[in-house]
């Protein structure tokens, strides 16, 4: 479960879940999550999965697209 998160944080966590989801675990890009939370500027998305990572809902591998894993089971909006 997404205990210890902002609403944003569970927000975007969500929908990196439902993207993978329907994309065959593809993970979305910088701009697609930037354009769902509603921000123009792509670093405060790239602070939101820090602190995902942090927290242990997520791992990405550095400098290559796309590259996010889901660490706690599939996120969906019953057990975040």
């Amino acid at each position: 479960m997404a205990y210890g998160l902002t609403p944003r944080q569970r927000d975007l966590l969500v929908f990196i879940s439902e993207y993978m989801g329907s994309n065959q675990m593809v993970s979305p890009s910088m701009q697609e999550m930037a354009d769902h939370m509603d921000i123009v500027s792509k670093s405060n998305i790239h602070r939101m999965l820090d602190a995902l990572e942090v927290k242990g809902h997520l791992r990405r591998l550095r400098n290559r697209p796309r590259s996010i894993e889901l660490l706690d089971g599939v996120a969906t909006r019953a057990n975040v």
